[in-house]
């Protein structure tokens, strides 16, 4: 029996941007599963263990910013 994991993120700030917007900066409205394995990845790496998103579940609303800068 796979043992099943459950991690809850929080933070004030996150962009996980969107590949087809080239220039500016736009992102997903939610952690995207690589995101999210990636951040599974860095509590705990083996390369032995493969990690797999099964579900994200977003506990509370997004909140949208709109922030310029020269880059």
């Amino acid at each position: 029996m796979k043992k099943r994991y459950c991690l809850e993120m929080a933070g004030d700030y996150a962009c996980f941007t969107r590949p087809e917007m080239k220039v500016e900066r736009v992102s997903y409205d939610v952690i995207t599963p690589s995101a999210a394995r990636a951040v599974f990845e860095a509590i705990l790496w083996k390369p032995a263990i493969r990690w797999h998103i099964r579900r994200i579940e977003v506990l509370r609303p997004v909140r949208w910013m709109n922030l310029r800068r020269n880059e």
